[in-house]
Order: structure tokens, then sequence, then C-alpha cells
């Protein structure tokens, strides 16, 4: 993360909010208040990246290189408890000066959460089993939550029924309230 106290006309150094050994992305922030920051992210399970030799469907990826060997190195060598996937949050009451350590996410989406008129945040994401985006389920993917103490809780709201003709990458939903209200996702 970086901060700036200028209107962007400079930032300071980097601060890392998140850094597993999987690959931590998609992150997300959502700020609200004098200095409430709720950051979202996702990692990818290690299982992801289990087709070591299986490479002629990723041209642009190569997992031979001495980087990518050392990785799978490492983490052959962790204990299994580092490689805890799925979507996280993270929040900081001071303006990103320190953070709360990572929590389970009831949904996950790149967009994170939104802070609706009333105060309640609305996290709509889709659910992940296992880690994995495939869902035997594939209608009650998409979910939505409501914490009504700043992210520190999620209580389960709805289920929101896939679009006609959608396909199984229906995956990064997210939700704004509009001026008169509604909530659109």
């Amino acid at each position: 993360m970086y901060v700036s106290t200028d209107e962007g006309k400079s930032w300071s150094c980097p601060q890392i909010v998140a850094d597993t050994y999987l690959d931590d992305r998609d992150a997300g922030l959502l700020t609200w208040g004098e200095s409430n920051l709720l950051l979202t992210s996702f990692s990818t399970p290690v299982d992801a990246f289990e087709d070591w030799e299986q490479e002629e469907h990723k041209p642009h990826v190569s997992c031979r290189t001495p980087l990518a060997m050392a990785m799978r190195q490492l983490w052959e060598e962790l204990p299994k408890e580092q490689f805890l996937s799925g979507s996280w949050t993270r929040i900081s009451r001071d303006n990103g000066k320190t953070w709360s350590q990572s929590r389970p996410a009831p949904v996950s989406s790149p967009h994170g959460p939104c802070r609706l008129a009333d105060g309640t945040l609305l996290f709509v994401g889709s659910i992940v089993p296992n880690g994995s985006y495939e869902s035997d389920d594939f209608n009650t993917r998409i979910q939505a939550f409501q914490s009504k103490d700043d992210g520190e809780t999620w209580e389960y709201l709805s289920t929101i029924p896939m679009p006609e003709g959608a396909d199984q990458q229906c995956h990064e939903p997210h939700a704004i309230q509009m001026a008169n209200g509604d909530v659109i996702a």
C-alpha cells in the first residue's frame, strides 16, 4: 500500500499489508470515517500450481524457472498451516498504520464490500469451496453478507441467482448502493 497526503503529488514508501507464501492477489480497499480501512484479498491454493509439467495450456508462464522451482521446493518444506488459501480481510482503524490479523472473508470478490448509507457493510461475492471456483452447485455461488460491526463479523443475507445464460466465469461480483437507496449487484 502507498499513501499520499498531498492528493497524489507524492507517495509514501510501500507498506506490505499482506504477504504469504501463496499467490496473493485481488486486493480491494474500502475506506470510511476518519481512519477506517478494510482490505480484502485472495490467496490461490498451492494445488492450482500442481500441474508443473503441464505447461502447454499456459504458454506465457514457465513453471520451470529457477524461481518457480525454488518456490516449489519451499512449499514442500513448509508446514501445511502456511497454506491457508481463500478470501481474507484485514482491518485498520488508524489509516493503515497498523492492521489486524488476516481473517477469513465470507465470500470472495476483488472489489471487497461496500458501505451502505446506514453504516452496514455489504459484501457480495462468490463462495469458493475448498479454495476453488469449481462448484457443484453453480446456482448458489453468489451470496450476500452484511457486517454491522465494521467488518469484525459477517452475517449471511441471501443467495443471488445466477443470471440466465451465465457461465462458470461469473465469480467477481460487486454491489453498490445508489442515491435512492437501492442496491445494485
